[in-house]
């Protein structure tokens, strides 16, 4: 089996980063208590992820990354993949980790990229070797490129970026950064969503028959839907019904971060 210093050597241009067996398992034992299988997995890569990639930042680049709304993690896992890290007041990045062994194109979802709130300005791909105990983040994009350049999948909801446009040398986007570069296109404002049509959506939604409730409703009537932390918390509370609280309470030491 390869070490994180074997893969440095023949991948130097990317940052490879190890979790130990213990952030796996524990992270492993928060996925099952999300209510389907879609976001359980997804629940459990973004804890790997961003159990490596802050500390990797911190200490590889000399940034300091705080998770954007620590406490609410569950509830975007729940339905979207990826974590937004603040990287200070004017910017910040969004993880996207993948299983995929196929690294030849980024996805991104459409939420990161279209809800005004939600945008950054650059957005790391994130490839996690669950049962090899490593990740590799192997590039970035800014927004302006998924805006601009990437191919919108309808089906899935997701931005597609060919490996060709993505950025592999990450101290690009610091120096980048460190001129005030901010690498966001103009996103429109979502549409009104009213508090009768959130309720008729949440009750749909909340059903357990809907496995990917993202992709069961008109997008921009589902961003404004989640895009509203009350109306996204209440979703994610309904999903997951009883098991709500003890989530909540598993995920709050990440406010420590």
């Amino acid at each position: 089996m390869f070490t994180i210093e074997d893969l440095t050597e023949l991948h130097p241009d990317r940052l490879w980063l190890s979790f130990s067996e213990e952030q796996r398992e524990i992270a492993w034992q928060y996925s099952r208590l999300f209510s389907h299988a879609y976001s359980q997995w997804n629940g459990y890569l973004n804890r790997l992820a961003i159990n490596a990639v802050i500390p990797g930042l911190q200490e590889e680049l000399d940034l300091n990354p705080t998770i954007w709304q620590p406490n609410s993690l569950p509830s975007f896992w729940e339905n979207v993949n990826g974590t937004r890290l603040l990287i200070n007041d004017n910017y910040s990045v969004v993880i996207i980790p993948s299983e995929t062994v196929d690294t030849e194109e980024f996805r991104v979802p459409q939420e990161w990229v279209d809800i005004p709130s939600w945008v950054a300005n650059y957005y790391l791909a994130v490839q996690v070797y669950p049962e090899a105990g490593y990740l590799q983040v192997w590039g970035y994009a800014t927004h302006q490129q998924l805006k601009n350049q990437a191919v919108y999948d309808e089906f899935e909801r997701v931005y597609v970026l060919p490996k060709a446009d993505i950025i592999d040398d990450l101290n690009v986007m610091v120096v980048a950064q460190e001129l005030c570069d901010t690498e966001i296109a103009f996103v429109s404002p979502l549409p009104p969503l009213y508090q009768n049509q959130a309720e008729r959506w949440l009750e749909q939604l909340s059903s357990n028959t809907v496995e990917n409730p993202r992709l069961a409703m008109p997008f921009y009537q589902w961003a404004a839907l989640i895009a509203n932390d009350k109306w996204r918390e209440e979703l994610y509370q309904r999903r997951c019904d009883r098991l709500s609280t003890q989530i909540r309470q598993s995920f709050n030491y990440l406010s420590q971060w």
